[in-house]
This record gives C-alpha cells, sequence and structure tokens, in this order.
C-alpha cells in the first residue's frame, strides 16, 4: 500500500514539476506572413524554450473543415452570451489598454524581417506615410534582430510583402496583466 502512495504521490510532484517548468521556461513563436503570389499566414509554437516540435497553431495552407452546426441552439447561446457581454463591455474596453500595454512587456523579439511594398493611390500620401516609417526602416539598420525594407509604390494602392518573425513569451509573466484585466472587466464592482 505504501508503494502505490509513493508512486501517486511522485507522479503529482513530477506533474507539479513539468507545470512549474512550462509556466517558467518561454514558449519560442515563429509568425509567417505573405500577401503575393498567393496569401499565407502560418503560425507555430514551442515550449520549453523551443525544445518541444513545433506545434501549428494556424495556418491557411491546411483545407478548413465545415462545421455542421444546429442554427437555432446556436443562436440562443449567442444571444445570452452578448448581452452579458454587452453589460461588461464598457469596463472591458477601459481595461483594455493596460492589457496591452503589460501583453507587449512580455513579448521579446529574437527576430524580426520585413520585407514589403505599399502604396495608398496618392503620391503625397504615400510620401507622407514614407517618410513617417523612414525611422523604423533606417534607424534598425545593422541591426541583428530587426529588418526592415519597406518600399513605396507611388503609383498604385497596393499592400504585398513578407514578414517573418521569431518570438519568446513566458507564459507566467502572462499572469499578472490577465489577472489585473480580469479584476478590472469582471470584479466584485461589476
Amino acid at each position: 500500500m505504501a508503494v502505490v502512495f509513493w508512486t501517486i504521490g511522485g507522479m503529482v510532484a513530477a506533474f507539479f514539476l513539468i507545470l512549474a517548468g512550462a509556466l517558467l521556461t518561454p514558449v519560442k513563436f515563429r509568425f509567417f506572413a505573405r500577401s503575393a503570389p498567393h496569401p499565407l499566414f502560418r503560425l507555430e509554437a514551442r515550449a520549453f524554450a523551443g525544445l518541444t516540435p513545433s506545434l501549428r497553431i494556424a495556418d491557411t495552407t491546411r483545407e478548413r473543415r465545415k462545421k455542421s452546426r444546429n442554427p437555432k441552439a446556436a443562436d440562443k447561446k449567442k444571444s445570452k452570451k452578448g448581452r452579458a457581454m454587452a453589460k461588461r463591455a464598457p469596463a472591458m474596453l477601459k481595461a483594455m489598454p493596460d492589457l496591452v500595454a503589460g501583453l507587449l512587456k512580455t513579448i521579446h523579439f529574437e527576430r524580426l524581417d520585413i520585407d514589403g511594398e505599399f502604396g495608398l493611390g496618392d503620391p503625397a500620401d504615400t510620401g507622407q506615410l514614407y517618410g513617417r516609417l523612414t525611422p523604423l526602416i533606417y534607424g534598425t539598420a545593422g541591426s541583428r534582430k530587426i529588418s526592415v525594407a519597406l518600399r513605396p509604390d507611388f503609383d498604385t494602392a497596393r499592400l504585398s510583402g513578407t514578414i517573418d518573425a521569431m518570438l519568446s513569451v513566458r507564459p507566467a509573466a502572462l499572469l499578472p496583466p490577465a489577472i489585473r484585466f480580469a479584476w478590472r472587466s469582471f470584479g466584485s464592482k461589476r
């Protein structure tokens, strides 16, 4: 009987050790998007500081399955949820900037490559936007982590190019901003 308790205790301890490791080690994300010749979007994650195999979170190259659903039952659930969320929407919107700022502090870019062309249709507007983007374009020149190559197209309105980014996030660091947001949105005063 003692062997069973020690085995169960060891399994519980191993579970909490793995959970702590998953929360404290960075999760590495790779984001890739391309607009031409065919639009492509891919998001992959690797846990335990990139030691695990890659897990595809989103990939537009795979075919989507069509969901069969009962429209009447789904509409009832949506309407109840919609009314409840509508009551909390002002508090959530008020707490959103703090959430976004807190989440952005936890993200660390390991690599960011942007290559593209843009145009607004009007040469003056395109030039003005290009002027605002030049600190980003030329300020990152020579950086090992960030590479930005944007070219203006003064003739047509367009946005095309590729983005390839590798970033890491510690899941435990996401908890404080998420808890603050939840408390401000759904807390005791609501």
